[in-house]
């Protein structure tokens, strides 16, 4: 998910102290490839595209991870298709819904910075805040595009011709940024706990809470009474669902307000955001101060008690 144009704000990017960098044990590039290329997967992926080498993640294993992922795809996407076989012609009921998960960001417009969603170029002046250089180096370890293909794959071309709805939603997570918006289709949920930190800096929600989407307790109906679904356009929020804009869902989907960049909408825009950063880097600054007037305190102490046992022997 690497960011075009922004290559000089990662050039110290394999110095980088990101975390799976240090604590992760990959296996080697030759095994990685081998298994991509000569895997007999119809979906394999490996050997159609040129395989990237990011910094420390070795070549070949977000293909591997892809490979790993098709089977459980092709069994939900064959009992979806059985469904809808049987379910279409009946005009009951929508089809089921939808709900994919995924750790890692699924495509860029995911990505934190990522301002406009119905948008396929990014726009650098996006980056408009103290940190650009780590949200440039954030998207080359956000995700893959792969993860979209994949999900999206699992819904038949025919569910996407006919009058009912198919309400899809895919969770995701890593980036600790909230986000809840419509892309072609499909609803992208990140309700994330954040660390304190981050919580304390306004990226995400001091009173962070368990977010409804579904409720399995309703039923799809096969037609969306529109004057029932729409809500107060005048709001300040959009309410959002898989099925469109500023409706509800009709179903067990939750429609709930759309989330780009929670820090700018809602916790207080980029004078707040680079003050806080600044106070936190000056308190850090005084703790780690603190901390090292204290190891010193207590190793000249450890010395004088050594010395004073010396004496006394």
């Amino acid at each position: 998910l690497s960011l075009e144009k922004c290559e000089d704000l990662c050039q110290s990017f394999d110095k980088w102290r990101w975390v799976d960098f240090m604590r992760c044990e990959w296996p080697d590039e030759k095994s990685l490839l081998s298994k991509c290329i000569n895997s007999n997967n119809n979906r394999n992926v490996a050997s159609k595209q040129k395989i990237q080498n990011i910094g420390k993640i070795p070549k070949g294993l977000t293909e591997y991870l892809f490979d790993k992922n098709t089977k459980s795809i092709l069994e939900v996407e064959e009992q979806y298709t059985a469904w809808l076989d049987h379910k279409l012609d009946e005009k009951r009921q929508n089809p089921p819904g939808l709900i994919t998960f995924s750790h890692f960001l699924p495509n860029q417009q995911t990505l934190p910075d990522w301002k406009d969603p119905s948008s396929d170029i990014f726009r650098r002046e996006w980056l408009d805040h103290p940190v650009p250089d780590l949200s440039a180096k954030f998207a080359k370890v956000a995700g893959s595009s792969l993860i979209d293909e994949q999900i999206r794959a699992i819904v038949p071309q025919i569910a996407q011709t006919t009058q009912n709805y198919i309400h899809h939603l895919h969770v995701f997570g890593h980036s600790h940024r909230p986000k809840d918006f419509v892309a072609n289709g499909l609803r992208y949920i990140h309700n994330p706990l954040g660390k304190p930190a981050e919580r304390e800096m306004n990226m995400v929600s001091e009173q962070v809470h368990f977010q409804l989407i579904w409720d399995c307790t309703k039923q799809s109906e096969s037609n969306i009474d529109q004057e029932d679904k729409y809500v107060d356009t005048h709001s300040d929020d959009s309410i959002i669902s898989s099925v469109g804009m500023n409706c509800g869902a009709s179903g067990g989907e939750i429609p709930g307000p759309q989330i780009i960049r929670y820090w700018e909408e809602k916790g207080g825009g980029k004078k707040v955001l680079a003050r806080k950063i600044k106070h936190r880097k000056l308190r850090r600054k005084i703790e780690v101060k603190r901390f090292v007037r204290s190891l010193k305190l207590s190793n000249t102490t450890q010395k004088v008690s050594q010395k004073n046992e010396c004496d006394r022997k």
